[in-house]
């Protein structure tokens, strides 16, 4: 079993970057250099990746994409919202220089701090799912981890403020990978 078979059999639509017209073909790689989930309509999910990496690194993609279906990731973001909107709520009562701030921006910071969290879990989330998913069905253990060490090997190793932390949608490449060689050593170990 590999992703593209496991994604075909759960009705989600697997499409690579090279079907979309050159001229729209930025876009994609501005979302993301390997691939990434869309609900299109409710329960209507497809996944876009870059078939100009290795088969490897593209199962290993689409299986962390499959990770976010199987989460209803997007369902979640209804919940997001509403933490948004709290959180937005609870920094306009705490005064001061927030007060500063007009309601639209104090609304904007909340929601993309709230949101970035909100996708980082999401991602560990998705990660697991891929790991675990390519380790029943006999794919190397360290495949992730290997993809994602390429990903900070790509970002040259640039550090991130706290605050581009706090605020990014993923988290850091190099503890991801971290995470994932931990589960790949404690899966062979077994």
């Amino acid at each position: 079993v590999n992703g593209f078979e496991l994604a075909t059999k759960m009705g989600i639509k697997v499409i690579p970057y090279s079907a979309i017209p050159e001229n729209k073909r930025w876009l994609l790689l501005k979302k993301s250099e390997d691939g990434f989930s869309v609900e299109k309509n409710i329960g209507e999910w497809y996944i876009y990746y870059n078939d100009k990496k290795h088969y490897g690194r593209i199962n290993n993609t689409i299986m962390h994409e499959i990770g976010h279906v199987v989460h209803t990731d997007s369902k979640d973001a209804m919940k997001n919202a509403y933490l948004a909107s709290a959180a937005k709520n609870a920094a306009g009562a705490a005064g001061g220089m927030l007060e500063k701030l007009t309601d639209s921006q104090l609304g904007d910071i909340a929601e993309a701090l709230s949101g970035a969290q909100f996708s980082q879990k999401q991602e560990l989330e998705a990660d697991d799912y891929g790991f675990e998913f390519c380790v029943k069905h006999g794919f190397n253990p360290y495949g992730m981890a290997n993809a994602l060490d390429k990903l900070s090997r790509l970002s040259d190793g640039q550090k991130s403020s706290m605050f581009q932390k706090m605020f990014s949608s993923h988290p850091d490449s190099v503890k991801r990978s971290a995470r994932m060689k931990e589960k790949a050593e404690a899966y062979v170990k077994k």
